[in-house]
């Protein structure tokens, strides 16, 4: 469900390059830390300056 979500705010925004996609890393890191305090567990699927496993 969290993967979902993520992908549906940066589908948008596809390249880590691009100034539209580096303007919304502090609503990621919000979505992150929300989805640590809910889970309790890290999200795996991102991985920042290099693309995830999804």
């Amino acid at each position: 469900m969290a993967e979902a979500l993520h992908k549906s705010i940066i589908k948008p925004f596809v390249s880590p390059h691009c100034e539209h996609y580096r303007a919304t890393r502090v609503l990621h890191e919000a979505l992150l830390k929300t989805v640590r305090e809910v889970t309790g567990k890290e999200v795996e699927f991102i991985r920042w300056f290099g693309g995830g496993s999804a």
